[in-house]
């Protein structure tokens, strides 16, 4: 009798647990519900496809349909009411036309909300389904954080090993493939892994506007604007230059020397001979000087203060002579 009711109880669980499955021979198949409303409805539970091969499969959709356009997707939803994020492939009859992830939609398929696509040929787009480059940014800002000390941000590394070449952050308008070209861009122009110069540029047609830049930073530090070579100034600018001060440190000595009772004060002679002989000033550059090498703002400017107390000089002297005659004609 024991034996009886402990088989009884045993079938009775059995019958209980397979209630809540359904195999019918045709239709909806149901594991963990009574009422599949999928070819397969899985309730109250979890999938799991394992397989010990190295081939990377696991669970895949085929699709054998002429109807164009479709879409396939693996995705989640809350209650029926659209995608809340879905991954899947959209694609006319055979040909393939983007894989993509996308959501938050009332929609059934998710493939016209995507978030991001991925094109055959590798382009990744976000925020648009037809991206033009291999990362395509739509309608958007790209944000990098890094809580270390180390300044990385976005890095473009270039294994180019040919001859010369520029990589470059740009902003254009409506794409190059209107021959609008390059508003503004911060590149750099190297050959091989030697840096040429860093640059800024823009305003151009030109696709990378390396050749026309507004301003180039040298290995060396030295700075050109208007100019690519910069040569031995730590700042070249080619074109005029406006400013409402400029202040200008020198370590030669202000000329307030000459005012010292030590100072011998050049006979005016001998200044008249210098000058018949040189066409210019002591200690200020002659007009050949300027027009090879140009004018030291500082410099010239302090003999001009020395030449200014010299003279002034000369004026205090002249006077006392004016006086010592005015005073031997009063006699």
């Amino acid at each position: 009798m024991k034996y009886i009711i402990t088989t009884a109880i045993v079938l009775f669980a059995a019958l209980t647990v397979k209630a809540q499955n359904i195999y019918p021979p045709t239709g909806n198949v149901g594991i963990g519900t009574n009422t599949p409303s999928a070819s397969l409805h899985v309730n109250n539970g979890n999938i799991k496809v394992t397989n010990p091969n190295f081939y990377p499969y696991g669970v895949n959709i085929d699709m054998d349909s002429t109807t164009s356009p479709w879409a396939r997707e693996f995705g989640i939803s809350y209650k029926a009411s659209g995608k809340v994020a879905s991954f899947g492939a959209y694609m006319n009859n055979g040909v393939f036309n983007y894989a993509y992830i996308g959501g938050n939609t009332t929609n059934y398929a998710s493939h016209n909300a995507t978030w991001m696509t991925f094109k055959p040929n590798g382009y990744v787009g976000i925020g648009t389904i037809a991206p033009s480059s291999l990362l395509d940014v739509n309608g958007g800002n790209i944000k990098a954080t890094n809580p270390n000390g180390y300044p990385y941000g976005i890095n473009i590394d270039v294994d180019y090993n040919t001859g010369n070449w520029a990589r470059e952050f740009g902003i254009s308008y409506k794409g190059a493939t209107l021959g609008t070209g390059k508003l503004v861009s911060l590149g750099a122009y190297a050959n091989n892994e030697n840096l040429i110069y860093a640059y800024i540029g823009g305003n151009t047609t030109a696709n990378i506007p390396v050749s026309t830049p507004w301003m180039v930073f040298k290995p060396n530090g030295n700075i050109g604007i208007g100019t690519t070579d910069p040569g031995t100034s730590k700042l070249a600018v080619e074109g005029l230059l406006s400013a409402r001060r400029v202040k200008v440190t020198q370590a030669s000595p202000w000329p307030d020397y000459v005012f010292e009772k030590t100072y011998e004060l050049p006979k005016l002679d001998t200044l008249e001979q210098f000058i018949d002989q040189h066409k210019h000033l002591p200690q200020l550059p002659s007009a050949a000087t300027v027009n090879a090498e140009g004018v030291d703002l500082g410099e010239v400017n302090r003999a001009l203060v020395q030449k200014v107390e010299e003279l002034t000089l000369y004026i205090i002297q002249l006077n006392k002579e004016i006086q010592l005659l005015k005073k031997e004609k009063n006699k």
